[in-house]
């Protein structure tokens, strides 16, 4: 983790960006470092069952007063260095993701494994509960995970924006590519341009530059629905006087400097807007 921290700034010049400007569909942490570790088991326990998040909890608890002397044991708690990321980010008003509680399904394995290593009675009751949970706990829905919800919802997107890349391949003249890397990091990965290519919240003072002036540093840009940049350009008219509007797909649009300013405001058109946040139905859900 401190390994990334100094790539990031060395690379960028930040060892870490903002997200205080988030404000999106579930964020009860902001300010708040205990609402932010129950973040944590919330996204833990839509993995794994509240149930197992639990005896997770409470088996740390246990192991830690007996152990917290012993050496091998605390090098052994590295495995939750993601909680203090995560502790932080939720806090600095960052949105809950289920898929975010991933790095935390280990150390809790890790955890419950304690139960069933204490006695052979234990162990047969580990093995009944195990049963219950996943047969008729309340709180174990695999068919309705969220965090398959969230993959189906992603998806669905970059399928949708496809045509937009294929067109920016197509008619790539080198110039600069405009784009919150914050929000559409996976679209620009499937470009497969050089990062350099892009001008985003990292590269500054071209960021900068190109919030002022967009049209004097890049040749592209990308507008994700409610990201920094759609506030910024979506509705101002000096943008559009030197950027045409290629195409809308999904929640992405794409704009073309060109030289010609009638043909650059005609092309942007009014048009609705999608909740960013729907998601798709699943079979039999």
């Amino acid at each position: 983790m401190g390994f990334t921290f100094w790539l990031n700034w060395w690379t960028t010049g930040h060892a870490y960006l903002d997200h205080s400007f988030k404000h999106t569909d579930f964020q009860p942490a902001s300010g708040s470092f205990f609402l932010a570790l129950l973040v944590i088991l919330y996204t833990l326990g839509k993995l794994i069952s509240f149930d197992w998040a639990l005896f997770a909890v409470l088996a740390f608890i246990l192991v830690f007063r007996k152990r917290f002397r012993d050496s091998g044991f605390l090098a052994s708690l590295a495995i939750l260095g993601p909680l203090l990321l995560y502790l932080y980010e939720y806090r600095d008003n960052h949105p809950t993701r289920i898929r975010y509680g991933i790095p935390f399904v280990p150390p809790a394995v890790y955890f419950l494994s304690y139960w069933p290593g204490k006695s052979r009675l234990l162990a047969y009751l580990f093995f009944v509960f195990t049963v219950y949970v996943a047969l008729f706990s309340p709180f174990y829905k695999v068919g309705s995970s969220q965090l398959l919800q969230e993959s189906l919802r992603d998806a669905e997107n970059l399928s949708i924006q496809r045509d937009l890349l294929w067109y920016l391949r197509k008619h790539d003249d080198g110039e600069r590519i405009l784009a919150a890397m914050g929000e559409i990091a996976p679209t620009l990965y499937d470009l497969k341009l050089p990062v350099k290519r892009y001008v985003h919240e990292g590269a500054k003072p071209y960021w900068n530059d190109a919030n002022a002036h967009p049209e004097t540093v890049v040749g592209w840009v990308f507008l994700g629905q409610d990201d920094r940049l759609w506030k910024r350009f979506h509705d101002d008219p000096e943008f559009h006087r030197h950027f045409a509007l290629i195409g809308r797909s999904g929640f992405l649009e794409l704009y073309q400097r060109t030289p010609d300013e009638q043909y650059n405001i005609k092309s942007h058109s009014p048009h609705t807007t999608r909740s960013k946040f729907r998601m798709p139905s699943l079979p039999g859900v």
